[in-house]
Parts: structure tokens; C-alpha cells; sequence
């Protein structure tokens, strides 16, 4: 958790803006306007002109260093002790590094992803683009642990994910499938929130894309990670609408107004802002629930499938094919709906069966009819449970 600090300041500065402003002066050369100007600049020209950032700057340099909490000198700023106290709090961290890419790297984007404060060891992870792109997917889908989990578990999790988004988020709880489902059927599950479902062939890519797309980076760098993040959270600090805005040239009042808070004669602890919006898909309503999904399969196998009462089956190929043309509106793909047969088979809803005797006849419809699970091969889902 992060360090929670009451520091007694004038009711006008407490923007986050401010507090990015004097995490950039922290560093151990402090900064010039210039300086401020290109780092901040890079941070929030996807919203701000260049004629706003200058005016968004000038104030915010009037307020903290009005707060005590920055001073100027020769055209330089650095903080004070008790500039330093806030920017600690705000960042959740004893001390701070001297150079401002760490500073930014490291403790505002780990403040932007919700862990400030956390030990020194899941901060320095940031700096590794498998811990960064852990630590977004455990924001964005709400991933448990204190430590970025290891690439499988992210897998797996995400697979789960999938599976109660295929059956329309109706299932509560209990799901393991994507622990006994194999490495490339979790990784095609998985793959199915993406924006793009494809197979990525590895586990890495599959997290890679699906953190890029979490917090908006058009490639997976880590460096276009830290930035889309950073981003984010200036878009948030400035109270600013997503999407393309008509840049407009405020008077200096009307865009100071912006960034105040509430007057308040006590600074109230700093709050994180997670700059990633959760990207948990709503239930849909045309998909069936598990118990649903079920008795349609069992009745696809009774009507149409082969054998003799109580060994009637069907190729699970075939049942794809009937509930494509029956029900259209599930909007299902092929992988979601054979790890819900899965699923339904693991509860004990239906039964899915193996193709004992097989016949070079047979071949192409077993090829499509393959769920793999565990050590297991199934073909055939049997009409009776």
C-alpha cells in the first residue's frame, strides 16, 4: 500500500499534474522550464497544445513553489525537504533515485498501475517487460498476487477468463479448466479477448498483445508500455474525455480551473489512479449458461447422433456445425465452444468420449472433432450422461 502523508498545504495544490510535474523536478539535477517542458510534454501532448502545456506548467510552478514545496534557483527548480516529504508520499516510496528515468520508469508508473508503496523488489520489476506486462494484466483482468505470476499462470488465468466469457459470464466461480487444458489450447482460449483473436504460438505473445491492448501502447515494448501508461494517467489527471478533442486556446483562468481541487485546508492522502480500464466483457445476454449450454448438446446428440440407446454419439464437429446454423446470435467460436464442452463435461453435464476403433473414413471429421484435456483425447459428445 502506498504511504498515506497529510502534508498541510494551500487548498490549490493537490492535481495529480502538479505531483508528475515535481516528480520530474525530484531528480537529482532538479529541472529547468525547458527540461519540464520535454519530459512532461512527452507525457501529455496527446492532450494538451503546446501553448496549454506552457500555461499548465507556469501555474503549476507558481503553486508548489508558492506551497514551499519547490524554490527556484537560477532558472532551475529543486525541492525542498518539504517537497520531497510529498513526492515521497505520492509515490509511496522512503527515498527516491537521482535520475529522472528511474524516477518515471520505475515509481510513477508503478503509481500509475496501482502498486505504490509495494516492496522494492515488485517496483524493480517494472523494469523488465515480462514483470510490466504481468503487472497490466493484473490490473486489467483482476489477476491475483503480491509478485508477477510466471508466464503458464497468466496463461491459465486468462484461459479461465475466456471460458466464463464464452458462456456470457454466468458461471460463479469454481472454474479450473484452464489448468488441465494444454499449453496451446489455453493459449487459443485466451487469445479469444483479444481485440484480434489468433493464435500467438507463445505464451509470451499472447501477453505481450494482450497487455499492449490493455493500456492502449501500439506495440508491446516495454518502453511503449511505460509510455501509453504514463499517458493514461495525465489523461485522468487532466479530467479530459477519451477520443479526438478540438483543441481549443482556454484563458489562463479557465485552464487553471481545471486541474484545482475542492478547497480544503488539509491535503488528503494521495489516491492512485489506474490509467487501465478494466477489460472484463460484460455478460452477453444470447449466450447460454452452463446447465443451458448442456441440455442443447445432449439434444443435438439425441436427434442426430449414431449407435444404439445408451451408446448413441455424435462427432463433436458436427454438433459445431448444427449450433453455427441454430444459434447464430451465441456468437461463439469454435475454440470458446469446445472449451465449453469441456467445461460441461469436467461438471458432469454431458459426457464427451474418445474414438476407440477409428476408420480412415472417419479422419477428417476426428481431425475436427479433436478436444484435448488433460492426457485425454475426446471426439464424440454421447447423448445419455
Amino acid at each position: 500500500m502506498g504511504i498515506a502523508l497529510r502534508v498541510q498545504t494551500p487548498d490549490h495544490v493537490s492535481c495529480v499534474f502538479d505531483d508528475f510535474m515535481l516528480s520530474r523536478i525530484a531528480s537529482m539535477r532538479g529541472a529547468t522550464r525547458s527540461e519540464l517542458l520535454r519530459d512532461i510534454g512527452a507525457l501529455s501532448s496527446h492532450r494538451l497544445s503546446p501553448s496549454e502545456l506552457r500555461q499548465r506548467l507556469e501555474a503549476g510552478i507558481a503553486r508548489v513553489t508558492a506551497a514551499g514545496f519547490a524554490q527556484e534557483r537560477r532558472g532551475r527548480l529543486a525541492l525542498t525537504s518539504m517537497g520531497k516529504e510529498r513526492i515521497c508520499g505520492f509515490l509511496g516510496c522512503v527515498t527516491l533515485p537521482g535520475d529522472w528515468q528511474a524516477i518515471r520508469d520505475m515509481h510513477l508508473v508503478a503509481y500509475a498501475l496501482g502498486l505504490a508503496g509495494e516492496s522494492a523488489q515488485r517496483i524493480k520489476s517494472l523494469t523488465r517487460p515480462e514483470g510490466l506486462r504481468a503487472a497490466i494484466l493484473q490490473q486489467a483482468y483482476g489477476l491475483p498476487g503480491k509478485r508477477p505470476p510466471s508466464a503458464a499462470k497468466i496463461r491459465c488465468a486468462l484461459a479461465v477468463i475466456a471460458l466464463e466469457r464464452a458462456f456470457g459470464n454466468k458461471l460463479k466461480g469454481g472454474l479450473d479448466a484452464g489448468k488441465g487444458l494444454s499449453a496451446k489450447a489455453g493459449r487459443l482460449l485466451a487469445g479469444q479477448l483479444s481485440q484480434r483473436p489468433r493464435e500467438f504460438g507463445t505464451d509470451a505473445r499472447l501477453i505481450a498483445a494482450l497487455a499492449a491492448e490493455a493500456c492502449g501502447a501500439p506495440q508491446a515494448s516495454a518502453a511503449a508500455l511505460r509510455t501509453a501508461i504514463l499517458k493514461n494517467a495525465i489523461t485522468r489527471a487532466l479530467h479530459k474525455p477519451l477520443g479526438p478533442q478540438p483543441v481549443q486556446q482556454p484563458p489562463v483562468q479557465q485552464s487553471l480551473a481545471l486541474v484545482e481541487a475542492p478547497p480544503s485546508p488539509v491535503q488528503a492522502p494521495i489516491q492512485n489512479i489506474p490509467p487501465i480500464a478494466s477489460v472484463a466483457h460484460p455478460a452477453v445476454a444470447n449466450r447460454p449458461n452452463l446447465p443451458d449450454f448442456a441440455r442443447i448438446v445432449r439434444g443435438i446428440a439425441e436427434h442426430s447422433g449414431q449407435g444404439w440407446p445408451g451408446n448413441k454419439k455424435i462427432f463433436i464437429c458436427v454438433v459445431w456445425h448444427e449450433i453455427q446454423t441454430a444459434y447464430k446470435e451465441w456468437g461463439v467460436s469454435e475454440i470458446e465452444f469446445k472449451a465449453m464442452l469441456v467445461e460441461a463435461h469436467r461438471t458432469g453435464h454431458l459426457v464427451l468420449v474418445n474414438a476407440d476403433l477409428r476408420s480412415k473414413s472417419d479422419a477428417t471429421e476426428l481431425q475436427a472433432s479433436a478436444v484435448t484435456y488433460k492426457n485425454t483425447v475426446w471426439h464424440y459428445v454421447r447423448a445419455e450422461i
